[in-house]
């Protein structure tokens, strides 16, 4: 299954793509994750923020 953010100036979009059994779980565990991000400091934020960047850097390059 794939969660996937769209942030625009207007709106934030949540897509959770494929379905199973588990769909419900991963719904719930995925809004879990993101209210964690509440309690985050800055430099952690700024930490996984870098990692997801660096990711998709490397996915539109075509090295993944």
């Amino acid at each position: 299954m794939i969660f996937f953010i769209e942030v625009n100036p207007e709106d934030i979009t949540f897509y959770w793509k494929g379905y199973n059994n588990t769909l419900p779980q991963y719904i719930s565990e995925s809004l879990k994750n993101l209210s964690k991000m509440n309690d985050m400091d800055k430099k952690e934020m700024e930490v996984l923020f870098d990692k997801a960047k660096q990711f998709h850097q490397a996915d539109w390059a075509g090295s993944l």
